[in-house]
């Protein structure tokens, strides 16, 4: 755990400094394979590093609806940010990475203002996700 937080200090280092994003708590459970997680809290969001045996992931949600958490790309997806990875695995560096280059779009598409709007989006991008999904199931699917 310990190193797991010191890759989430120093890969967010420049947006903490900036106050842009603060730890607002780490923690870990020995007991499940080190399993982690790391809140860092913003203005208008919060964004949780995840490390699962290993894998480390990120999940963001807007301050105004807390516990609403999905993955970083797809809301990137979802604010109009170019450029996004496919969802999956991505290190605290990565994460810091797409977070420094859309602060400004995330803040934008999760303030209170804009999240119903933001929230619609990400509604489709799961529907069609989950068509493709649904479709690659059936007889002769790709």
């Amino acid at each position: 755990m310990r190193e797991f937080l010191r890759d989430v200090e120093s890969a967010f280092h420049e947006l903490m400094e900036s106050g842009k994003l603060n730890i607002a708590s780490s923690r870990d459970d020995p007991l499940t394979f080190g399993n982690a997680d790391v809140l860092l809290v913003g203005a208008t969001f919060r964004l949780r590093m995840l490390c699962d045996r290993g894998d480390t992931s990120s999940d963001i949600a807007s301050n105004a609806l807390p516990n609403d958490w999905s993955p970083l790309e797809r809301v990137l997806q979802a604010v109009g940010a170019v450029g996004v990875p496919e969802e999956g695995l991505l290190s605290p560096a990565q994460a810091a990475r797409l977070v420094e280059q859309h602060f400004d779009t995330l803040n934008q598409g999760l303030s209170e203002a804009n999240l119903g709007e933001t929230r619609n989006r990400l509604s489709e991008i799961k529907r069609s996700r989950l068509e493709l999904a649904s479709s690659r199931l059936k007889p002769g699917g790709h």
